[in-house]
């Protein structure tokens, strides 16, 4: 588990190894519901991003943070890295994910219920290995209310960077070629210690 703060502003991340919505609708559960699936579809986009072409994620995610040393060793990681295929949406892996997420808000744990990969089960995933990670963060940045497009980039930086995480575990998740299958769960809780969450849950099926 790692913390970083900016500012007042507070980034968390755990880990086990252009479509804007309007902040005025935020009361319509219709709008929540749409602002999350492109939350959601903009992260995998991002996932098959870095993992089919990692070179160019790093030139057009990481340059600018490279520059900047705050990378940790993400943009020349990610340079020489070798490209994985690309990975698509599991549905009980999203339910999973998606349920979840809302369990989330000052502790972010992984075992509120069993493990990733029994909770995974019950959702109904018939695959036999789980890659979880999760990370909070209370900047704007991150509120796909605001922009869902642009607070899964963000979100997905933040974890391909990993700073101070011990052997970058978020990263390699993401990365590791033996996972075929994603799910995502997003939620906004302006009543929690860190107000955006996020699960990714990888599986092998």
């Amino acid at each position: 588990m790692n913390t970083m703060k900016n500012g007042g502003n507070k980034i968390l991340l755990v880990c086990i190894l252009l479509w804007s919505c309007d902040i005025a609708l935020l009361d319509d559960a219709e709008t929540e519901k749409q602002c999350v699936t492109i939350f959601r579809d903009s992260m995998l986009k991002e996932i098959n991003l870095v993992r089919t072409n990692p070179a160019v994620y790093a030139e057009t995610r990481l340059k600018s943070v490279m520059e900047t040393n705050t990378d940790n060793g993400s943009y020349l990681y990610l340079k020489r890295l070798t490209a994985v295929g690309a990975i698509s949406f599991n549905d009980s892996l999203n339910k999973s994910a998606s349920e979840y997420v809302m369990k989330l808000k000052d502790s972010l744990s992984h075992c509120f219920q069993g493990t990733s990969l029994d909770r995974a089960l019950i959702a109904g995933y018939s695959g036999t290995a789980i890659g979880e990670n999760i990370a909070a963060a209370t900047p704007n940045s991150f509120n796909a209310m605001l922009n869902a497009e642009g607070a899964a980039i963000e979100f997905m930086k933040i974890l391909i960077i990993d700073e101070g995480v011990k052997y970058s575990g978020h990263r390699l998740v993401i990365l590791n070629p033996k996972y075929k299958t994603a799910g995502v769960g997003y939620k906004r809780n302006t009543s929690g210690k860190y107000i955006n969450y996020v699960v990714q849950i990888f599986g092998n099926r």
